[in-house]
């Protein structure tokens, strides 16, 4: 396959690629991975199906080739993450989420709200495939241009070591009409605490 370079981090990207390895070990440019996955430009069976997404101009995200808890039922999922109201959560996800009539995606049109679904809600998914982790890359937030390295994200479910779970807290932009970091902080604040285990 022939591809054409305008940099030396997409370069080493393909290098890294073929497996071919530098003495020093290059940080990943994840948004150029997901640039070209997009795109079709690169169709190496270790990176099918994929797994590296931007989602907005700063952030991009990346998920480990195989979940970390495999394929679990959704309602094994809720009880294994103290989460109830999960399944209602997906259906409301599913529902806010739209065709984009310009390009060939789809896009979520809010995140939160009153939940609008039944507890019981049904769809056509049955299982859901669970990672425990993810790697997030931002940029840099007074030179925007320049890429971070990329940060583990983890959302362990309860265990004796960690009775209320072990995750790491994040904070989200929800708001389409906002862009981080310009628009600072402002709006609502989630704090979630510790809560009895409902299935208990």
């Amino acid at each position: 396959m022939d591809v054409s370079v305008t940099s030396t981090s997409e370069l080493l990207f393909h290098i890294a690629a073929a497996g071919y390895r530098s003495g020093s070990r290059q940080e990943t440019d994840y948004f150029y991975r997901a640039k070209i996955l997009l795109q079709g430009l690169l169709t190496a069976s270790s990176l099918t199906p994929a797994r590296t997404y931007q989602n907005a101009k700063n952030v991009v995200y990346h998920l480990s080739r195989r979940a970390n808890l495999g394929t679990l039922p959704i309602d094994e999922v809720a009880i294994k993450f103290i989460i109830p109201d999960l399944r209602p959560a997906i259906s409301d996800f599913i529902n806010c989420i739209r065709d984009n009539p310009d390009e060939e995606s789809t896009y979520v049109t809010h995140i939160g709200g009153h939940r609008r679904a039944r507890m019981d809600a049904q769809f056509s998914a049955s299982h859901l495939e669970v990672w425990t982790k993810l790697r997030l890359q931002t940029t840099a937030y007074h030179y925007p241009h320049s890429i971070l390295p990329a940060s583990t994200i983890k959302a362990e479910p309860p265990s004796l070591e960690y009775p209320h779970g072990h995750f790491d807290p994040v904070v989200i932009n929800t708001d389409q009409d906002q862009a981080w970091p310009s628009c600072g902080i402002s709006g609502k604040c989630f704090i979630i605490y510790p809560t009895r285990n409902p299935y208990q």
